[in-house]
């Protein structure tokens, strides 16, 4: 583990005792995999701190095998992994549980719940009606 993950696991860790969870670090789940934090809050959530490049297809894997242990998985990076369009973007990003952080100096720690997130989405249910027609999925392509 390089210096910088482990600050940013510890900071995880950190974050959510503040919170008044319980915290395990580097905890090998029943099904083998090591999160970087798991944190006890109203649902068990593992915290993987991914600095190095990974596919999707590996982080799903992951995931899946996390959540067989009863684990809800969460992905952090703070690197710049890939460019997409300009932006910076993990391969896997939003094929899991995905937030990122904004840049800031590795040596700068930034004040408790000062700290900003990127990535964080939504997602809520709901049923196809006339009143929510513009948020129906396009399942196919107009025919012209």
């Amino acid at each position: 583990m390089t210096d910088e993950h482990q600050r940013q696991t510890e900071y995880w860790a950190r974050a959510a005792q503040a919170a008044g969870w319980q915290v395990d670090v580097d905890r090998r789940l029943s099904t083998g995999i090591r999160p970087d934090a798991l944190i006890y809050g109203n649902i068990v959530t593992g915290i993987e701190v991914q600095l190095t490049r990974s596919t999707a297809a590996s982080a799903i894997a992951r995931t899946r095998n996390v959540q067989r242990a009863g684990v809800t998985d969460l992905w952090f990076t703070g690197s710049d992994i890939q460019t997409i369009g300009g932006q910076y973007r993990p391969l896997w990003a939003h094929r899991v549980p995905t937030v990122g952080s904004v840049q800031i100096a590795w040596d700068v720690m930034p004040k408790a719940r000062s700290a900003t997130a990127t990535g964080l989405r939504k997602i809520r249910k709901t049923h196809c009606t006339v009143i929510d027609f513009d948020r129906w999925p396009l399942l196919s392509r107009p025919r012209t």
